[in-house]
């Protein structure tokens, strides 16, 4: 009988793993030397304008995705973290890791709705193309102070990326 053992980090391979293939079910990703394309999967056909039904359809549908995706990717880090280094030292990563706080702030506000600070929404992102309409996901932060940021949902994937990197989880060939 396999076990899975909570206290051995061994086992978060499968979760990484399960991580992976929900952003591979969402984007096709492509590794350069200076850069990281990410190209949307869903694709709404081009007899459809942008704006459409079937558009806003789409990106109702990968929002559960990348919401669990959030929880997941958050969870990993900070068990690794924990795990790896004894603790994880959120604020410090925070200042080396552009789009950390932004991952941690979205996490929490999936897990903990009702909190009014900041006020996080998800608006769609359409890339009007030959092939299709693709369907993205934009995080908008409105710190309520006057300070309101917005972010391609794939900033915090490409976050979650360099974390493992940085932790010798993942080696990405970037050729």
């Amino acid at each position: 009988m396999n076990i899975y053992d909570l206290n051995n980090s061994y086992y978060l391979r499968h979760d990484i793993e399960e991580i992976l293939e929900k952003v591979s079910s969402l984007y096709d990703i492509e590794f350069k030397v200076s850069s990281t394309t990410f190209t949307p999967k869903t694709i709404v056909s081009n007899k459809f304008n942008w704006a459409s039904q079937e558009c806003n359809d789409a990106f109702n549908k990968i929002v559960p995705v990348a919401k669990s995706l959030t929880k997941d990717m958050y969870a990993v880090l900070e068990t690794l973290y924990k795990s790896e280094k004894g603790k994880f030292d959120k604020l410090k990563l925070e200042e080396k890791h552009s789009g950390l706080l932004e991952l941690r702030l979205l996490n929490n506000k999936i897990k903990h709705y009702f909190d009014k600070i900041p006020k996080i929404s998800l608006t769609q992102l359409t890339f009007i193309e030959q092939r299709g309409h693709g369907i993205d996901i934009f995080v908008n932060y409105d710190y309520l102070n006057g300070k309101y940021d917005s972010i391609r949902f794939t900033e915090l994937i490409k976050t979650f990326l360099l974390l493992l990197e940085d932790l010798k989880i993942v080696n990405i060939d970037r050729t």
